[in-house]
């Protein structure tokens, strides 16, 4: 057996270490084949999940309800939209078209317990003039929408020009057009059926078997109306006060979404500010000093000194006291005994 030079590695060794190389390189080899087929598959599924996305859109809405209600709490024109959606799974992309001039106060769905669910829906432009989209996930099959139109013209004497538009057919639609309270000369062109709604207040009804994707339904409202108070204040119900929480566009106020971040901003500067103080406050403390030799003599050493401001011992000849950091170039010194 021959022997092995110092430095050298011993063949055994060697090949080991070749095969654990080995080993590794495979390993990263085969991980790197792994996050390749990975983002391959994603890639490929992409496609196909924003399709079936886009897939899960109704084909229809169906027993639907329009609420049509001047001057109701606000002095505008309250729209109200609630039906069942068709050909969709649960949750599924809806769509509706409400005018550009409309104020946006709710956008959800409703469980079947009654209890209502939503938010601000997503809003752009639509391809038809005057009207944007708004759309939101549905999480059960009924829907519900609401929005204030301001399109009420006149001081007493007023008229409004309402038109419905369906991005989807509806099938089974009720429409109701509410007479406001202490209004008189109330006209409704197409003539509806007068009833009480389930409020008490006098309404014309309306029912449509079937409504085709984006036909438009027209009414015209005229009436006179001296109270300037919205029927619901008349009535007592509520106070004449109400604010508008969302914008022209139908989006939330941004003013408390401003008012959170600079909150945090101006405690974060605080923070700042205190920690700063508190390092500068800290750095102005008095340490003990680095022990500086007097340059005179370099004799007496071991001797044994008090200091005159703090009491401590210091043992050598030192310009300034290593504890409080006082000056000792007094002349009075008190030595120990």
């Amino acid at each position: 057996m021959e022997p092995i030079a110092p430095g050298a590695i011993p063949p055994k060794i060697g090949t080991i270490n070749k095969a654990i190389n080995g080993m590794v390189m495979s390993m990263r080899l085969t991980r790197s084949l792994y996050i390749a087929v990975a983002v391959l598959m994603f890639i490929v599924s992409l496609p196909q999940s924003v399709a079936a996305q886009a897939n899960n859109e109704p084909t229809g809405y169906q027993h639907v309800t329009l609420w049509i209600n001047p001057e109701y709490d606000q002095h505008g024109l309250l729209v109200m939209l609630e039906g069942q959606i068709v050909g969709a799974q649960i949750p599924a992309t809806v769509k509706f078209l409400v005018p550009t001039t409309a104020v946006l106060n709710s956008a959800g769905s409703i469980d079947v317990q009654g209890g209502y669910s939503g938010g601000p829906p997503a809003r752009n432009h639509s391809e038809v003039q005057g009207w944007d989209e708004i759309s939101y996930e549905a999480t059960s099959k009924t829907f519900r929408v609401e929005y204030y139109d301001p399109i009420i013209i006149g001081d007493s004497d007023k008229t409004i020009s309402y038109e419905f538009l369906s991005i989807y057919p509806i099938s089974d639609l009720g429409v109701w057009v509410q007479q406001p309270t202490s209004s008189t000369n109330f006209i409704v062109s197409p003539i509806g059926q007068m009833l009480d709604d389930s409020e008490g207040f006098t309404a014309y009804y309306y029912t449509y078997a079937t409504l085709k994707e984006r036909a438009p339904l027209d009414f015209n409202i005229s009436y006179s109306k001296a109270d300037k108070r919205p029927s619901l204040a008349i009535m007592g119900r509520i106070t004449d006060t109400i604010t508008d929480t969302t914008t022209a566009k139908g989006e939330p106020n941004s003013l408390p979404l401003i008012l959170i971040p600079t909150g945090l901003g101006v405690l974060l500067l605080a923070i700042i500010l205190i920690s700063r103080r508190k390092i500068i406050m800290k750095s102005r403390v008095r340490h003990p000093l680095k022990p500086r030799l007097v340059t005179k003599k370099q004799g007496n050493k071991g001797e044994e000194v008090y200091c005159r401001t703090c009491g401590g011992e210091i043992e050598g000849l030192f310009v300034f006291c290593p504890y409080c950091g006082a000056n000792r170039t007094d002349k009075k010194r008190s030595k120990t005994t």
